[in-house]
């Protein structure tokens, strides 16, 4: 069976990003991830929140509008530093999530950041053990691809039976929220190829135990 193909992980400088953005396309965020993010505000409303891997900052704006107590993280320090620039009320520090940390938060937040990752495994159990009830996470729909992403700073991009195989690792239960479908442990056989075109996809983990 031929591998997939994967791009190195790169450091991201999302101040740049913004502004380029901006320069090219008319606005600083995508329009499905602000998309994303209006929904999730409703979902974390008055909740303590974390958001990993949040850039600019831009999307953890939107989530404090409706979260009773957010924080925002990245691992490049520069990045928390423009947050903290943009949005000074909100509270940002630095956290590479290929590490653990002993902070615990109700809900994780994660918008495309796993296809930045090059060992996802390690952090998409970072992110389950920083939570303490569900991690909402989207990424780019991998479609089965085998060659790199086009986006140079995305490692990979992966399919919704990747993300099962990895899910499946931990105790947990999924849902992706846009394509309406329950995935749980007992329809692990079924292959979801046909039914799933949204992209991104965006899913919840919930902190059951079977």
């Amino acid at each position: 069976m031929e591998s997939v193909q994967t791009n190195p992980e790169l450091e991201q400088d999302r101040a740049f990003d913004t502004f380029d953005h901006f320069q090219k396309f008319g606005f600083v965020m995508f329009p499905q991830q602000r998309e994303i993010y209006n929904r999730l505000a409703e979902v974390v409303k008055d909740k303590i929140v974390l958001e990993v891997g949040c850039g600019a900052g831009i999307g953890t704006a939107i989530l404090n509008r409706k979260a009773s107590l957010i924080s925002g993280t990245d691992k490049n320090p520069s990045n928390v530093k423009f947050a903290q620039e943009l949005y000074p009320w909100i509270n940002f520090y630095t956290w590479d999530i290929a590490t653990p940390i002993s902070e615990r938060y109700p809900i994780i937040v994660a918008v495309e950041v796993l296809e930045h990752i090059e060992d996802v495994e390690t952090a998409f159990r970072n992110l389950i053990d920083a939570a303490t009830k569900e991690v909402w996470f989207s990424m780019p729909n991998g479609k089965g691809k085998k060659k790199p992403p086009e986006n140079p700073y995305h490692v990979r991009e992966y399919t919704i039976n990747e993300m099962i195989d990895i899910v499946m690792l931990i105790n947990t239960k999924l849902d992706s929220i846009d394509c309406r479908v329950e995935l749980d442990i007992e329809i692990m056989g079924y292959d979801f190829s046909n039914d799933l075109t949204k992209d991104p996809l965006v899913y919840r983990i919930m902190k059951t135990t079977k």
